[in-house]
């Protein structure tokens, strides 16, 4: 696949632009053979016609991008070394992941725009969602060893699969976690963990009334007491201060001395502090 052509539905009205304007403007359509198709798509209950385009076929030509007057297209020629199997894909038209970063021991740093796929590579990697390799509906878990092989991820997700390695994953919305836990913070971590992140003025509270980063503080000291093999920390320094970050971030790089970590990180300078190794992710988002 070069090329990743995604129509933003929510933005498409085809009864509203001249009765699907982009099919009737596409170079390959005038020519006699199939590009942006008319089809039907499954919206809620009832099922809608709507454009498709065949990314196969798709020359890039952007008329429709330009044409379209929702600015509901958008094509992204991808680099030709990425003519490869693509990792995920979450529907027809829709976000693309190509490759997955390594885990390695130490800290993996994430870094990128918001809509690249961090997030989504880490629940891949940690198993919180199965792959389709670009086959939306299907479970391509089995397969990921296979287009792996030779490289690091291959016995990784062999042994993912056999379950002999055990992950961590802390999501990166901290707000829901009053929404499916209750409790003290004392109930949830160590005396030595309470101390270590700077939360004995709270330690008797209950998370339903702690702030945003007396949560994010919580749910990363959740993630560190617990034993895996790899830990997979979305966003550490959201809601906390610069100190906190600080603070934060050297927990983390200790607790990493012999373990696997992956963090998403937008704090630049928290993310230099805490990653032996970054891998930077591009694209654009929600394409």
């Amino acid at each position: 696949m070069t090329r990743i052509a995604v129509i933003d539905y929510d933005l498409c009205h085809p009864d509203k632009c001249g009765n699907f304007l982009c099919v009737r403007l596409c170079p390959v359509n005038r020519k006699g053979e199939d590009c942006i198709v008319r089809k039907d798509r499954q919206e809620g209950s009832a099922k809608k016609l709507r454009p498709f385009i065949i990314e196969e076929t798709c020359i890039g030509c952007s008329i429709c991008v330009n044409k379209c007057p929702f600015g509901a297209i958008s094509i992204v020629n991808t680099p030709e070394q990425l003519k490869e199997e693509p990792i995920h894909r979450f529907g027809e038209n829709e976000f693309v992941l190509f490759r997955l970063p390594v885990p390695v021991k130490g800290v993996v740093g994430l870094l990128g725009p918001n809509g690249m796929g961090k997030t989504t590579a880490m629940r891949l990697l940690s198993g919180q969602i199965s792959p389709n390799l670009g086959k939306y509906g299907e479970d391509a878990s089995k397969e990921l060893a296979r287009i792996h092989r030779g490289s690091e991820l291959q016995s990784y997700f062999e042994d993912i699969a056999k379950e002999k390695k055990k992950t961590v994953y802390k999501p990166q919305q901290v707000s829901m976690l009053p929404k499916v836990a209750s409790g003290t913070v004392s109930s949830f971590l160590s005396d030595e963990m309470i101390k270590k992140l700077e939360l004995a003025n709270c330690a008797g509270r209950d998370i339903g009334a702690l702030s945003g980063g007396e949560l994010q503080r919580l749910a990363t000291g959740i993630a560190l007491s617990r034993e895996a093999d790899v830990y997979y920390i979305d966003e550490v320094s959201s809601h906390l201060d610069v100190r906190q970050r600080i603070n934060t971030a050297k927990i983390i790089r200790e607790s990493a001395e012999d373990k696997y970590f992956m963090a998403v990180e937008h704090d630049l300078a928290t993310l230099d502090f805490m990653a032996d190794k970054i891998h930077v992710f591009y694209g654009v988002p929600g394409v």
